[in-house]
């Protein structure tokens, strides 16, 4: 299975990148990786259509109100050029938890579990605010 995110980092998803780590060990397929696509290199709508992928992650973090997450969300689900895409043909339009998808500490294996219970579904379900720590509670 293959993925494709839309960050509202638009240079981030790409080769080399903690995400692109993250769907290798979650046995996942980064798009953008497999295409070339290094991170820190902007990802054209045109290359979106040529990736092709099964699951499209959409942004959620809204940074406290300021970005009108609907909207950019809306820029590419309801974009003509990308409605022959497999994810959006096929309504698999996801919305990971970003807290782990962006997450380089010790959580990064929760960011792993995340994108696999995107793909995989529910056999790898994370409990809401899961996080490892060095100090008991």
């Amino acid at each position: 299975k293959s993925v494709l995110l839309i960050s509202l980092m638009k240079d981030y998803g790409g080769a080399g990148c903690a995400f692109d780590e993250a769907c290798q060990l979650a046995g996942v397929i980064n798009g953008a990786a497999a295409a070339g696509i290094q991170n820190g290199q902007i990802m054209t709508k045109e290359k979106m259509v040529a990736i092709n992928p099964d699951f499209l992650f959409l942004p959620s973090y809204n940074n406290h109100g300021e970005v009108d997450i609907n909207r950019i969300r809306s820029e590419y689900i309801n974009d003509p050029g990308l409605q022959g895409m497999k994810a959006i043909k096929n309504g698999a339009l996801l919305m990971p938890d970003e807290g782990y998808i962006y997450n380089c500490s010790q959580d990064f294996v929760f960011a792993v579990q995340e994108i696999a219970y995107r793909v995989y579904g529910d056999k790898f379900k994370l409990e809401p605010q899961q996080h490892l720590s060095a100090v008991e509670r």
